[in-house]
């Protein structure tokens, strides 16, 4: 064995993390879907598509239309409506965190699923924010950014038009 050798963690050799990020959206608005399931359902309907979300990872459209559309329709095979927005485009950064925060405060957490880019791309679900601070439920070197004028640490870029906005509710 190499003397310099890494060992690989869970993600750093898939994409999967917009699947993760909606999962854990779903885990943290409700105790009432089963994600193992849920995870199972969302792979079944990537079916060809698997390989190429698992190598190159979802854009904002393919986030919607592969993975949170299909929480969407699982979530109300059990009688929990899901349904989410995405966000108006270009929106200058103190504009998009105060809409953030008004949604967290109605929607609590969980119930944002960002898009993260500069220098790697991430999908993250937001479990808290404050006039300053994200702090995200998944995986990272940090789980929580701070806010500065105009970008936050880490040369990542936090951009209204990769932001999506969830609310739950039951059926019954």
């Amino acid at each position: 064995m190499s003397k310099n050798y890494c060992p690989e963690q869970q993600g750093s050799l898939d994409a999967l993390c917009g699947v993760y990020a909606a999962l854990n959206s779903i885990g943290l608005m409700t105790d009432r879907i089963d994600l193992s399931q849920l995870f199972t359902y969302i792979v079944d309907k990537l079916d060809c598509r698997l390989s190429v979300v698992i190598i190159h990872g979802l854009d904002t459209r393919e986030l919607r239309k592969w993975v949170l559309k299909r929480c969407a329709a699982f979530c109300a095979k059990h009688q929990i409506e899901v349904t989410y927005s995405q966000c108006a485009k270009d929106l200058p950064l103190a504009d998009h965190w105060r809409m953030m925060q008004q949604h967290h405060r109605l929607h609590g957490a969980g119930s944002i699923v960002l898009g993260l880019s500069g220098s790697y791309n991430h999908w993250v679900c937001v479990k808290s924010i404050t006039e300053k601070t994200l702090i995200f439920v998944d995986t990272l070197p940090s789980r929580v950014y701070r806010r500065h004028v105009g970008r936050t640490d880490n040369s990542i870029q936090i951009r209204s038009k990769d932001t999506f906005l969830l609310r739950i509710s039951s059926m019954i």
